[in-house]
């Protein structure tokens, strides 16, 4: 799976957020820098944009109570591609909630989606500021029968080349 494909016919806005991810993949950066961005300044840990039916990041902070299942360790690989496991955000209203929602329309849509983990807090930083580590951009598929999302990165030719895809 190529990465330009999925971008083409998304709106110019989505795919100037998106390409941030893409330019900043496999960095760590102080969450001042990212400021801007309003996926950082989000509490939740999937970003949809206002009016929008797509989610554009998900963030997993130090301080999520996300256990081993909600959000997976990230196995990565030697051409820059990894994958994650993301549960569903809990709510009554399920996989129906609006952030799932936008996921599974990422998934079924393939649209691609942004990944970004706290690396260290505000308090344990010497320079005052939490920290984040740029995942890229991944594709999803969501598992019903498993109720998890996985997360598959593009590697650093924009592929993906996973058997699962």
């Amino acid at each position: 799976m190529n990465l330009q494909p999925l971008l083409k016919n998304l709106e110019p806005i989505h795919k100037k957020y998106l390409q941030w991810f893409v330019d900043f993949k496999d960095t760590n950066i102080f969450w001042k820098d990212i400021h801007n961005r309003d996926f950082a300044n989000s509490p939740k840990g999937i970003f949809v944009p206002k009016d929008q039916p797509y989610a554009l990041a998900i963030k997993k902070t130090l301080s999520d109570d996300y256990s081993q299942v909600d959000f997976s360790e990230p196995y990565t690989n030697s051409l820059g591609g990894w994958y994650f496991e993301y549960a569903p955000e809990k709510n009554k209203d399920g996989i129906n909630y609006y952030t799932n929602s936008a996921l599974i329309y990422c998934s079924t849509n393939l649209i691609p989606i942004g990944v970004i983990t706290q690396t260290h807090n505000k308090h344990s930083n010497i320079n005052k500021y939490s920290s984040y580590k740029i995942w890229g951009l991944g594709y999803l598929k969501y598992e019903s029968n498993e109720n998890i999302f996985r997360i598959f990165g593009f590697d650093n030719d924009n592929q993906i080349k996973h058997k699962f895809v």
